[in-house]
């Protein structure tokens, strides 16, 4: 549609095309052609003083800044973004903003805010009747719960976010918050379980093409095999993992490079003892 010659004039609809344009490509890790995308409908929506258009512009450059690793100017985006939608009286982007700070929060390490966040999206999504945000509030709640180490809590959290991802039928959700309760059952020593959770993510992921979160379900995968006692499969896969951030240009975040250094000290110490960490 964005090629049809009549659509080049910047207007209110070539900015709403271009920003599912830009979105979609950002899921699919097309990040620069995203980011070109994704500014152009932001430089519109600022042209014609639409409030709507530069929040959601605003919010879909935050999470390409996000996914690269740069969460100071993640954060300036996600925070004007919420700025404007709450003087815009639009909960809906409100609550946009508010889950992306809060998986901002929580990838780097942040429990606390990124629970607080989700307290404030689980609220709205359930105002609004949105299935889709009531689930990731749920999971991200999960998420910071786990990341305090209230793993009963976590765990759940995150059955009951599965449950309304599963209802609503969104393979998105559904395979963020399978990864999420895969690695929490994981720590549970249910291994068995857990690799079925995660197995079932990144067959999702993979079919929805959704390359950026592939890597992270592979090294979920990994981390469970050296839980498992399966340390050679597990450096293959954290192989394949690295090969594919690195073609995709998507850094660990620090909530990522923690959960893998200690799957790798794991793996260490099961070598020098001879014990199946299935048993710590």
């Amino acid at each position: 549609m964005l090629s049809l010659p009549a659509a080049a004039t910047p207007t209110f609809e070539r900015a709403w095309a271009l920003n599912g344009a830009g979105w979609l490509a950002l899921r699919q890790g097309q990040h620069t052609a995203g980011q070109a995308i994704n500014e152009e409908s932001l430089a519109i929506g600022r042209t014609l003083h639409d409030r709507l258009l530069v929040s959601r512009g605003l919010i879909n450059l935050g999470a390409g800044a996000l996914q690269h690793g740069e969460y100071d100017p993640a954060r300036e985006r996600f925070e004007e973004a919420l700025a404007i939608a709450r003087g815009n009286q639009d909960p809906m982007g409100e609550g946009m903003a508010l889950r992306n700070l809060g998986v901002l929060a929580v990838e780097i390490g942040d429990f606390a805010a990124g629970e607080a966040y989700g307290r404030e999206v689980l609220a709205l999504g359930r105002w609004l009747r949105s299935a889709w945000m009531t689930t990731s509030a749920l999971t991200r709640l999960g998420q910071a719960a786990f990341g305090q180490g209230k793993v009963a809590r976590a765990r759940s959290l995150l059955e009951e976010s599965l449950i309304a991802a599963r209802a609503c039928g969104d393979r998105a959700s559904i395979a963020g918050t399978l990864d999420a309760l895969g690695n929490v059952t994981l720590t549970q020593g249910d291994y068995q379980f857990a690799c079925a959770l995660l197995r079932e993510s990144l067959q999702l992921r993979y079919d929805l093409g959704e390359w950026p979160n592939i890597p992270t379900s592979v090294e979920s995968l990994a981390r469970a095999n050296a839980m498992g006692g399966r340390p050679e499969k597990a450096v293959r896969q954290l192989g394949a993992a690295a090969g594919l951030r690195e073609a995709l240009q998507l850094p660990q975040t620090p909530r990522q490079r923690a959960a893998n250094a200690r799957s790798s000290r794991w793996r260490r110490a099961g070598s020098a003892t001879g014990r199946s960490p299935r048993s710590w």
